[in-house]
């Protein structure tokens, strides 16, 4: 049976050895969503976390007990929501928070235009590097980040789900390089606004930002930025070479910058050739 989609909207967060932040961000946007989806990647579970929050009607809590990466965990959330009957969902990580309005925004704009092919509704991302959203109010983008999206649930089940094997990394940019593929657009509204905490950003000279991700995330972040080239050259060549110039830009970033250089290093050799080997 096709679900016929009555409510308003959703929201998904992934949890993986939160601190205290998380709680403060999940209440910047708990009180705009119908139904909070907590998929918990953690060993440990995070019950009295969630006990804080104080809004157990609202809260779903699916602990997994191992880190079964973000990919599937998105997943289960997107799943869960469309055997509910929603047909928007908030895609959330744990170490983001919006301002004020801004959710109110992204659903205007949903209820405001035509979005049979809109496959994502992204907010405007704050980081070290632009603080400042452009002054044009909304605009088509090729790939956004999960975090701040609404993703439409119907497209979702016609392009399918995000890739298990990617585990973390990349894994958004994956889905909206095959939803723009496959026809759908994805749109950035500019006056929305999310802080996104990405990594121990540092800004040295010339506006250079390194991000000192460890070495595991330094595998992932290679291995499926050069999956993506792989999969997607044809389609869309300047952004895989964008992202060719990404990878050789952190190992520069690394040598000048970064602690753990040889591990970290290591790491991106070992994400070429599994990227290579397509394992």
């Amino acid at each position: 049976m096709e679900p016929d989609f009555n409510h308003k909207l959703a929201g998904v967060v992934v949890l993986f050895n939160p601190d205290r932040d998380v709680e403060a961000n999940i209440l910047s946007y708990l009180g705009e969503i119908d139904i909070l989806y907590v998929i918990d990647n953690s060993i440990s579970e995070n019950r009295s976390l969630i006990d804080s929050l104080n809004c157990p009607a609202k809260i779903r809590y699916i602990p997994r007990s191992s880190n079964t990466g973000l990919a599937k965990a998105l997943n289960v959330g997107a799943e869960s929501a469309i055997k509910d009957g929603f047909r928007w969902l908030l895609t959330m990580d744990q170490d983001s928070r919006f301002r004020s309005d801004s959710i109110k925004l992204l659903l205007d704009y949903i209820e405001q235009n035509d979005v049979q092919k809109t496959a994502i509704v992204a907010p405007f991302h704050t980081n070290v590097q632009s603080e400042t959203p452009p002054l044009l109010e909304e605009e088509l983008k090729l790939t956004v980040i999960t975090s701040g999206s609404l993703m439409n649930l119907q497209v979702y089940q016609e392009i399918g789900p995000f890739l298990n094997k990617l585990f973390i990394d990349s894994i958004d940019h994956e889905y909206c390089l095959r939803a723009v593929k496959s026809g759908y657009q994805v749109v950035r509204v500019n006056k929305a606004v999310l802080d996104h905490n990405l990594g121990d950003q540092k800004v040295h000279f010339r506006g250079m930002v390194s991000t000192h991700h460890n070495p595991t995330r330094r595998y992932y972040i290679t291995r499926n930025r050069l999956y993506i080239v792989k999969s997607f050259a044809k389609d869309f060549p300047g952004y895989c070479f964008f992202l060719f110039k990404e990878n050789l830009k952190d190992f520069i970033k690394i040598i000048l910058f970064e602690e753990q250089k040889f591990k970290k290093i290591t790491a991106m050799g070992r994400g070429l050739i599994d990227s290579w080997r397509m394992k």
